[in-house]
């Protein structure tokens, strides 16, 4: 289990996650209250745009607690292990239970509402081609990291063999580089304020 003191999710075997664990805790209530609304909408007692807005600000909580996490350090030996792989395969699991509560919203306002158009424009904000970049993008961090867990030698044999120069100060190349480039996208769309109805 993983969670922060006082909850009931056990960060403490995933010891990446702690420093990050209230931001853990806001995207599982984040997460129970989208799919409290998901079904508001089948149910027709959650407006559209309502449950639209908390789907959009789920994925920006979980996208924005992927990079907390991945900007704590740029040395692959302090997350190398077996508690590194949980906690990365975590965060991989909620990145895609957010992508999943989004195709979800989308489907449902479809079959919901199909002829509601104000509700049809406001889903197609989940389809925002910025928003599959952003996934794509941040799917790959989470692959270089579990890599680099997996593997913690494998770049150092690779540096020895084209005997690069060691990289110093900022990261500009592999997962450090592109974990660079999102953290500035994610920086220009902070997320929304947090569940609260």
């Amino acid at each position: 289990m993983l969670s922060h003191p006082g909850s009931s999710h056990d960060t403490h075997s995933a010891p990446m996650l702690i420093p990050v664990a209230a931001e853990l805790e806001d995207v599982i209530q984040q997460l129970k209250a989208c799919m409290s609304a998901l079904a508001g909408i089948v149910q027709q007692t959650v407006s559209v745009d309502r449950a639209v807005d908390m789907v959009i600000n789920l994925e920006d909580l979980t996208q924005h607690l992927f990079l907390s996490v991945l900007s704590q350090g740029t040395s692959t030996d302090s997350r190398a292990g077996p508690d590194t792989i949980l906690g990365v395969t975590f965060l991989a699991m909620l990145f895609n239970a957010a992508y999943v509560v989004r195709l979800l919203c989308v489907a449902l306002v479809q079959a919901f509402s199909p002829d509601d158009m104000e509700a049809l424009a406001h889903a197609s904000m989940l389809s925002d081609s910025t928003r599959w970049a952003v996934d794509e993008q941040l799917m790959v961090l989470c692959s270089d990291m579990m890599a680099a867990a997996l593997y913690p030698d494998s770049g150092e044999e690779e540096e020895d063999s084209e005997d690069p120069a060691p990289l110093q100060g900022d990261a500009t190349t592999g997962w450090e580089g592109e974990l660079a480039s999102a953290s500035r996208l994610m920086q220009e769309d902070p997320p929304m304020t947090k569940f609260a109805w």
